[in-house]
């Protein structure tokens, strides 16, 4: 869309669809629920799992297989209960494959432990025979002590529940001393059960109970300030209940430990379990990997193994089978080449009691490269240079589905050009061959292309009226003179033109498109004998314009007009500050240059003095007093001779003049 203005705009969607599909298939899409990814939970444990499947036929739930990196199919469905995971790191993998042979899947990890279940003490206090706290309670106390001078005992309370069903092979309660420099003893004292009743808000040495006679376990010691003690109580952990305990010594050493209310190193319970036997069998696919993706028509080599606790090895039992291609074989290896897509491959095995196990794994055959196409523009068309030019493709792939955003492309003329599904470029005159290519993840490449013609026309116009009260000759200073009108920014011609309504100086644009240049409304000089030359400093960002007027008129006045450029509202603004005025007044030509260092430098000639001036500091505003060119040959030279200052690339700190002599009837530089 154009405006009043002739600003345009536009904007596009890309819209891909996936060949060899009729309905836009798509992967399902796979949560699970339950249980948390990262859990642990010690060998034994129930665990519940639950997942869901939505394809765009719907719910497809039923159809999940939940397969463990270590124990191989473990279950199918939306949901199941297990308390049979072997005891390590597993990666638990949720799959279903939809009717179009898409796969989705999800994953979690867990950790079944051998470890040890810990419970924190539900209740703790110590009582203290000193006769001043014979009668007090610490069971708010953040410590726990341990004395026979006199006499202190600690009191330990731990509810356990939920403890999976199995044998217990070990139980230890575990206290740690407090960081204070005296809290460890020669002692860690003895550890009893309590059998008579207790309140951790009331216990005092006056009420305390008897500690039962026997002595589970004790620590000789010595014990050190912040360490761990743990105290054997195998013997009477059974289960899930209730358990009080009390410790005694008879160190006069006293022994410091962190109660349940001192935070960190609290009183734990920690019950240590046989894992379970079991009696399933046990099915691992060895070959190939998970995932892996192979060319049409490859030979595949599956092998399998499968064991049973009662029968041994019972490989020769594995039956294969595809989702897609449906039996493929028996046996440990088998030799299979699949059809295009991606297949879920299951390994099953019985064993004599006719209980079953599986392993599953994915292969995806891929189509050999990806297919791209390029939809815009048109092969052998044409656009006019310094249009732009839109360009639109797509990418497939098996397995890797759309890689449309991974495209490169390229013209033989301008090199790279772009990336993506979609964007625009200008292009230089002439005939293009234009690529978009894209490698999958298997290193396999495709590639499309098209050629493109940009054809090159004369722009603009030619005329020779000027407007009112303006010399034609001085006026057609572009064409006689050093000094520049035009620049090229953000993929447009600029140039500074006589606006003859308002007789004065204004930005101008080139519209391509109409082939006229369009009126910025940016005013330059409203002196309508002036006369500029241009400077676009693409690394600054800045636009300097140097106007010079008083050749053949007075009085005369040279300025600097500094402008920043807005790329959305593809307009100009005139900086705070200026403009500035300059020397060189009454000259025939101005010209500008800006050199590595950030200089700004003019030249011209008045009264045939070739003059240079430059700015001072890296301010624009601030400028050097004119100075003749150290350079005796070439002046002086008559009043209406010419000179220019161009920045020398590549010559740091280097700046060059150029100028005229009539006189001489020579021409002259110097650096």
């Amino acid at each position: 869309v154009a405006d009043s203005s002739g600003l345009t705009g536009s904007a596009f969607v890309i819209v891909t669809i996936t060949p060899g599909s009729t309905n836009n298939n798509k992967a399902p899409q796979v949560t699970i629920a339950a249980p948390a990814s990262g859990v642990q939970v010690p060998v034994g444990s129930s665990l519940t799992f639950t997942g869901t499947a939505i394809d765009e036929a719907g719910d497809i739930s039923a159809n999940l297989s939940w397969v463990s990196s270590l124990d191989g199919v473990i279950g199918t469905g939306r949901s199941f209960t297990t308390t049979t995971l072997s005891p390590g790191t597993h990666r638990i993998m949720a799959s279903v494959s939809d009717s179009g042979g898409l796969v989705g899947s999800a994953t979690l990890a867990l950790t079944v432990g051998t470890g040890g279940i810990s419970f924190p003490v539900v209740a703790d206090a110590y009582t203290d025979a000193n006769t001043a706290n014979q009668s007090t309670n610490f069971g708010t106390a953040t410590v726990l002590r341990l004395w026979n001078q006199p006499v202190d005992r600690i009191y330990l309370r731990f509810n356990v529940s939920g403890l999976p069903a199995g044998t217990i092979s070990r139980a230890t309660v575990r206290l740690t001393t407090t960081s204070a420099t005296n809290s460890g003893s020669d002692s860690g004292g003895e550890i009893h059960t309590v059998s008579a009743p207790w309140d951790e808000l009331t216990i005092t040495h006056l009420t305390k109970p008897a500690l039962d006679a026997t002595v589970l376990s004790s620590v000789a010691g010595p014990i050190v300030p912040s360490q761990t003690v743990d105290y054997d109580v195998s013997g009477v952990v059974t289960g899930n209940g209730t358990y009080d305990f009390g410790l005694k010594t008879l160190s006069t050493d006293r022994a410091e430990f962190v109660s349940r209310e001192g935070g960190a190193g609290a009183p734990q319970l920690i019950i240590f379990r046989d894992a379970p036997t079991s009696t399933n069998p046990i099915v691992h696919i060895t070959a190939p990997a998970d995932g892996t993706v192979v060319g049409a028509g490859a030979a595949i080599g599956f092998t399998a193994t499968a064991t049973d606790p009662q029968d041994g090895n019972i490989s020769s039992s594995l039956s294969w089978r595809s989702d897609r291609d449906g039996v493929l074989g028996t046996g440990p290896s088998i030799t299979a080449t699949l059809s295009l897509g991606t297949h879920v491959i299951t390994a099953t095995a019985r064993d004599s009691a006719g209980t079953a196990a599986a392993d599953l794994i994915h292969v995806t055959v891929g189509s050999g490269g990806p297919a791209v196409t390029i939809a815009a523009p048109a092969n052998t068309g044409s656009e006019m240079f310094g249009r732009p030019v839109a360009f639109i493709g797509s990418a497939t792939d098996i397995p890797d589905g759309d890689l449309s955003f991974s495209l490169q492309w390229t013209s033989d003329i301008d090199g790279p050009i772009g990336t993506g599904p979609s964007f625009t470029k200008r292009l230089s005159a002439g005939t293009h061959t234009i690529t978009a290519s894209v490698t999958d993840s298997d290193h396999n490449t495709g590639s499309a292309s098209i050629t493109f013609q940009v054809t090159s026309t004369r722009v603009g116009y030619e005329d020779f009226s000027y407007g009112p009260s303006i010399e034609v000759q001085l006026d057609k200073a572009t064409a006689t003179k050093s000094q520049s009108k035009l620049w090229y920014v953000d993929g447009i011609w600029w140039s500074v033109l006589f606006n003859a309504p308002k007789s004065e100086y204004h930005i101008y644009r080139m519209d391509l498109a109409t082939q006229t240049w369009i009126d910025t409304g940016v005013a330059v000089d409203d002196r309508g004998k002036s006369r500029s030359d241009v400077l676009w400093d693409a690394q600054g960002g800045k636009l300097y314009i140097a106007s010079r007027y008083g050749f053949s008129v007075s009085p005369g006045q040279n300025r600097l007009y500094r402008y920043t450029y807005f790329q959305g509202a593809q307009t100009w603004a005139l900086d705070d500050g200026f403009p500035i005025n300059i020397d060189g007044a009454g000259c025939e030509a101005l010209t500008i240059a800006k050199d590595s260092t950030g200089t700004l430098w003019i030249a011209y000639m008045v009264n045939g003095q070739l003059l240079v001036n430059h700015t001072i500091g890296g301010d624009d505003t601030h400028w050097s007093p004119a100075f003749f060119l150290p350079a005796p040959e070439g002046n002086p030279a008559k009043a209406d001779d010419d000179a220019e200052v161009e920045w020398l690339p590549g010559s740091p700190g280097k700046i060059g003049v150029f100028w005229s002599n009539q006189l001489t009837q020579r021409d002259y530089f110097a650096v």
